[in-house]
């Protein structure tokens, strides 16, 4: 069972919260969310990066200390009470306190990790899809010509959105062909079994939520309005909000399930700018990647996204559903009550506050 805790860091005064396949925080702005969940990006990247390499100690600290500045910026206003833990497993475990650096003498942030972290355990591709991506589409042209160093960092911007934008200029050559034409070279060239039934369904949802098909052609990004019309398209950069801050969310969600790789996606905001129908649709992606065994931490303040969580519960646990349900909700989307912690942020504390939204009748789609 995999555990944050966290005491006296920025808006959070304390947390102890277990992190499940799918973990939802709620809450008021500036309440600690985001927080949290980048905390839970920087020990997943940590895990990652120390686990697949051999490193000594002094290396392994300087890195943990510049990513967590690169992620949280300026020192100068922790408290000196300030500890930060992640329990990946029994004996196994990464701490973060404040402290006097042994060789600058200044206060600085101190790493200690447990005897064992080193050796095997589950590792996961951490990949954090922060909000506000509308603005990163808008830019779409422009961003070969800022990022050309695929490891420049822009000190305007946090370690996270830097990370999701070298992630788009990597892989939005692989979607030449959209997601169809992803998932038929997959299949052309690789001797992976492939959940078909799981890809295929994707990409429905995919369609209804965007309303159209992204594809990545002679250096720009597309979206295709008219499957039978190749002609009829629009640059993404003057598509619709809503399409903006969604094309990369579900590309990045179908490569992972393509590639079938373990993955833990840290998503602010999925509902943004979509029609509360498309949020559910929205929701249905997240429970489909979760099913599969994935992890998924969701930061929203949809209600929509809520109850459809609700709904995906609900028909798991009425084994015995109508068609009715079965038409509602695709078992391959269906999410087991193990899976979820739900958590309530406010008032600089994390409680359990949700359940109310989670528990109860099927509600109309």
């Amino acid at each position: 069972m995999q555990r944050l805790y966290v005491r006296d860091f920025g808006p959070i005064q304390s947390c102890d919260i277990e992190i499940q396949r799918l973990t939802v925080m709620t809450g008021p702005q500036a309440s600690g969310k985001s927080t949290l969940a980048k905390l839970i990006y920087f020990f997943k990247l940590a895990q990652q990066y120390i686990q697949a390499q051999t490193l000594s100690a002094v290396q392994i600290d300087k890195w943990l200390r510049s990513v967590f500045l690169r992620m949280f910026g300026d020192l100068t206003e922790l408290s000196d009470a300030m500890q930060i833990r992640y329990d990946f497993a029994d004996e196994q475990w990464l701490e973060i306190t404040k402290g006097i650096h042994p060789q600058t003498h200044s206060q600085t942030v101190l790493f200690q990790l447990s005897r064992d972290f080193n050796q095997s355990s589950e590792i996961v591709d951490a990949v954090y899809i922060p909000a506000g991506r509308s603005m990163i589409t808008l830019l779409s042209d422009q961003l070969p010509v800022l990022f050309t160093d695929p490891n420049r960092q822009f000190p305007a911007l946090d370690y996270c959105t830097n990370a999701y934008i070298h992630q788009i200029l990597s892989l939005r050559q692989s979607f030449a062909n959209g997601l169809d034409g992803l998932l038929k070279q997959e299949i052309e060239t690789t001797d992976r079994e492939l959940n078909l039934t799981v890809l295929k369904h994707m990409i429905q949802l995919a369609g209804k939520i965007l309303k159209a098909r992204y594809c990545y052609r002679a250096g720009e990004e597309r979206l295709l309005l008219d499957m039978n019309k190749p002609g009829k398209s629009i640059k993404v950069n003057f598509a619709s909000s809503g399409q903006q801050e969604t094309v990369w969310a579900l590309n990045l969600l179908f490569y992972y399930l393509l590639k079938d790789k373990p993955s833990c996606i840290i998503l602010d905001g999925p509902e943004a700018y979509l029609y509360p129908e498309l949020q559910k649709y929205m929701a249905k992606v997240l429970g489909l990647f979760v099913n599969v065994g994935n992890h998924i931490i969701v930061i929203t303040h949809s209600l929509y996204i809520l109850r459809e969580f609700n709904n995906l519960l609900y028909v798991a646990e009425e084994k015995s559903a109508n068609m009715q349900r079965k038409e509602i909700v695709s078992s391959c989307e269906a999410l087991d009550a193990s899976w979820l912690k739900d958590v309530h942020v406010i008032n600089r504390q994390v409680a359990d506050g949700i359940d109310d939204v989670f528990r109860g009748p099927l509600l109309p789609v």
